[in-house]
């Protein structure tokens, strides 16, 4: 996983494909958890098809660079700063990997994209905490909308709430199934 910076152009190719298959007219939605809403964020601003109407991102979060400094710390060596951790990743990623981590900034791409995104996140969230969805919300230049559970920690939100979860999601979808302005 190059926790988007790749992964975010084969929700494009998708979306491509389903145009192929099925015609621009029929509507085409992504969602992920976690890593999967942020890469259906980052792709936001790649030039999808405009059978793509909209993207749920549960519990994503802002950039990867971000994730690994709040999350790397009780994983790492016993005196290792998480500076000197985040120089080796950098460096790595680019040598052995083929890119760069920077590039995997979802605040970016929703700020340069039509497409509308409903951001659902819970308040007690602690690897992606809800300051990162209201950084994305923020972010976010297209039609938008957030819903925060109450009580639910990381992937936690359909399980803590399934009634309000379905309802906002399916709200979502009925308002921008035919939605043509982009």
């Amino acid at each position: 996983s190059t926790l988007g910076v790749i992964e975010q152009y084969d929700c494009k190719a998708w979306a491509n494909w389903a145009v192929e298959r099925f015609g621009e007219e029929k509507s085409v939605f992504f969602m992920g958890v976690s890593t999967g809403a942020s890469i259906a964020m980052m792709s936001s601003n790649l030039g999808l098809p405009k059978s793509v109407r909209g993207i749920i991102d549960d519990c994503g979060f802002t950039t990867s660079t971000k994730m690994l400094e709040l999350n790397c710390k009780s994983h790492l060596p016993k005196g290792m700063p998480v500076e000197v951790f985040k120089i080796f990743v950098d460096v790595g990623t680019k040598l052995w990997g083929g890119f760069n981590l920077k590039e995997a900034d979802a605040c970016k791409a929703v700020s340069q994209t039509k497409i509308p995104i409903l951001i659902i996140h819970g308040d007690m969230d602690n690897l992606a905490p809800l300051y990162m969805a209201k950084k994305i919300y923020n972010s976010c230049k297209s039609r938008k909308d957030i819903y925060i559970v109450h009580g639910a920690g990381h992937a936690e939100n359909y399980k803590k709430d399934p009634e309000g979860y379905e309802k906002i999601i399916t709200t979502f979808i009925k308002e921008n199934e035919s939605r043509e302005e982009r």
